[in-house]
């Protein structure tokens, strides 16, 4: 048995995760098993100042990590790398998604937390974070064909699996963090605000030229996936929660927000204050999902792109 650490540098949180992994004779390892798992929420991707004319939804225009946020990132990281050397890792690993990948000193910014955590940063790619969250995701379910996306707080990855096992993907520089940021004036977004985070994530998902149209398998990952499906358990289904979401239960969380917004920002509080103000922004992306592919139904992966990571690092060694 094998214990290592990954450290998830994303756009919301820092969170440590530490697994057991069963050693085999063979090439590949069995399932991780994770014991450990503890999150910092710093929201990086606030720290981002934007550029002259604004943040653009393809990514050309990049803000600029502030120094506040840098600091904010390194000391977190190398708070993690202690706590993963008390659980006795053999192996600890850091990646970094959207919200150190996008800014524009995104180097300087990397440079500084390598140096306060003492430990290598891996910068993950769009398409390579793709890659490794379909990794992860097969944990769970076969996934042979369909769209799988993950919603973070910096970006959506949106991957095609084709029946002949193929694979196109394309990392969308817009999450519900990010969209938050740029199109939310206040805490609870309006009805215009969800309306131009749709729209615009509608025109980056065109721009991808992915071919999504008419998919029936939806699989979703990643915390906004997963916040969406509790939200409507818990504030519109009686505490029921499930696994699944299908198109009429987002509009249903979308237009609780819109109809109520003190009772629906109340609610939220109640059951997850940590994403107040990106429920709704992811909402809004999962909901332009659904339209773009017309899946009727998105089955949840609690697996993704750490675990990905992780047996992909295994596999090196």
């Amino acid at each position: 048995m094998g214990r290592y650490a990954v450290i998830d540098v994303g756009s919301n949180t820092v969170r440590l995760c530490a697994y057991d992994v069963p050693k085999k004779k063979s090439a590949r390892t069995g399932k991780p098993r994770k014991i450990f798992d503890v999150k910092e929420s710093i929201g990086l991707s606030a720290f981002v100042e934007p550029p002259a004319g604004g943040f653009s939804a393809d990514g050309s225009r990049p803000g600029v990590m502030t120094q506040a946020g840098i600091d904010a990132a390194a000391k977190a990281v190398k708070r993690q790398v202690r706590r993963a050397q008390v659980v006795c890792a053999d192996q600890v690993w850091v990646f970094a998604t959207a919200a150190l990948r996008n800014c524009a000193n995104s180097d300087q910014a990397v440079a500084a937390v390598e140096e306060e955590s003492g430990a290598r940063v891996d910068v993950l790619s769009g398409e390579e974070e793709a890659r490794l969250g379909l990794l992860g995701a097969r944990l769970a379910f076969a996934l042979d064909e369909g769209v799988l996306i993950d919603v973070g707080g910096g970006s959506t990855e949106v991957t095609r699996l084709f029946a002949d096992g193929g694979v196109k993907g394309k990392s969308i520089p817009m999450g519900s963090l990010s969209s938050y940021r740029q199109f939310v004036d206040c805490v609870i977004p309006t009805k215009a605000e969800i309306e131009r985070i749709g729209a615009s994530f509608r025109l980056a998902l065109e721009e991808a030229e992915l071919p999504v149209r008419d998919e029936s398998d939806l699989f979703g990952m990643g915390g906004s996936v997963r916040a969406a499906a509790r939200v409507y358990g818990d504030l519109c289904n009686g505490g029921i929660r499930s696994n699944v979401l299908v198109p009429e239960q987002v509009d249903a969380i979308i237009s609780y927000c819109e109809d109520a917004p003190g009772p629906f920002a109340h609610g939220l509080l109640r059951v997850c204050a940590q994403r107040v103000h990106t429920l709704v922004p992811g909402c809004a992306i999962i909901r332009e999902v659904f339209r773009a592919t017309g899946a009727q139904r998105m089955t949840i992966d609690k697996c993704g792109v750490r675990e990905g990571y992780l047996l992909d690092r295994i596999s090196r060694l």
